[in-house]
């Protein structure tokens, strides 16, 4: 030991080196006090103290993913709205509208039918999993489907608020978008 030299720890959370008096010991962790209101609400979550790193998904490349969900899902409706169209020409004239209420319920049952069946099945919308994200809770456990289903909800009040509910993720600690805050759900690399 180095006489005169003053006694350090480092944080659990952040890694940095601080002077003993100026850590906190949580479940037997050495936290920093700007790392603590996170580590706290991470531990209200139900995230372990010490949980594996999980590497959270930044903004571009979950825009990135979106983008190929709107292209697939848009060449989907563009199918559906072909046979729904040719199904029902002969009775264009009698019920436009009832033909185009089936069309547009039909395509919103396709819109969030892939949403909450491929992130409830496999944590993943295949956008995401081309570019090797998943959703996950905040220990990195798989999401059920209530959970995706409600997150897709979720997402149309992060998209009515002028997109600032997408933008957040690139202005968060753990990259959450408003969506992801109000489910407590994480985007991770796998």
């Amino acid at each position: 030991v180095n006489v005169g030299m003053p006694a350090v720890g480092a944080c659990a959370q952040c890694g940095r080196i601080f002077p003993p008096d100026d850590l906190i010991q949580i479940q037997g962790l050495n936290i920093c006090a700007e790392c603590k209101p996170l580590f706290l609400q991470r531990l209200r979550e139900g995230v372990p103290a010490n949980p594996k790193a999980l590497e959270y998904a930044g903004f571009w490349i979950r825009l990135v993913a979106y983008f190929l969900d709107v292209i697939l899902l848009w060449i989907v409706q563009m199918a559906v709205a072909f046979v729904v169209g040719a199904v029902a020409s002969p009775y264009r004239s009698d019920r436009p509208s009832t033909v185009m209420a089936i069309l547009r319920a039909l395509q919103y049952v396709i819109i969030i039918g892939y949403e909450t069946i491929f992130i409830g099945r496999w944590g993943s919308t295949l956008g995401k999993m081309a570019l090797g994200l998943k959703v996950v809770q905040p220990d990195g456990s798989p999401v059920s489907y209530g959970r995706a289903f409600g997150r897709y909800f979720a997402k149309l009040l992060s998209a009515l608020i002028i997109f600032i509910g997408f933008i957040m993720a690139g202005f968060t600690d753990e990259k959450q978008a408003l969506h992801d805050m109000i489910c407590g759900t994480r985007v991770i690399r796998k």
